[in-house]
């Protein structure tokens, strides 16, 4: 099989993958938790930092017609869309990257560059949030954004992805063995 076709083919499964667990959250109290970060970094790691951020932007825009953003867009468009987009499409492009620095250690590279999604994914969003939306009019507590809202989502969906790695990992390995054969 042609390498493009395997890269179009491999990196549309993701992102399918991907968009189907975002709309598949897991609920944990009042926190809505998604596993749309881990196909994310099998795309990027994978097939490399430019499916990474393929998917990445694409998850982006699924965020951007979620009703939780309607707020945010509301209040502020530009900044909105802007976001939604650079923080995940980033968090792909850099696992890819990531990926592509460590190669030569493969558990390594696995690990450093799953775990840089949701670091980047929730770093540009807490980011945005204090530059853009922390003000009396639209969130006036910027303490219970990152207590709650942010640091909450952030710890388990760095946990899920820190405990998906070994898996991650033998997923890597197989499909790559795999893709080899073909």
């Amino acid at each position: 099989m042609n390498n493009s076709i395997k890269l179009m083919t491999g990196t549309a499964l993701f992102t399918a993958l991907a968009i189907l667990l975002y709309f598949l959250p897991i609920k944990v109290g009042p926190l809505s938790i998604n596993l749309s970060l881990v196909p994310l970094a099998l795309a990027a790691i994978i097939y490399g930092p430019l499916p990474g951020l393929f998917t990445g932007l694409l998850i982006g825009g699924i965020v951007l017609i979620d009703p939780t953003t309607s707020a945010f867009l509301a209040y502020n468009p530009f900044v909105t869309v802007l976001l939604c987009l650079l923080k995940t499409g980033l968090a792909g492009l850099l696992s890819g990257l990531i990926a592509k620095g460590i190669k030569n250690n493969q558990p390594l590279s696995v690990i450093v560059s799953s775990i840089s999604v949701p670091l980047v994914n929730t770093g540009l969003f807490a980011v945005g949030c204090l530059l853009f939306f922390i003000d009396e009019s639209f969130i006036p507590s910027a303490e219970y954004l990152f207590l709650t809202m942010i640091g909450l989502n952030f710890i388990i969906e760095f946990s899920v992805i820190a405990i998906l790695s070994p898996t991650i990992v033998y997923l890597v390995k197989i499909i790559t063995n795999r893709m080899k054969k073909a």
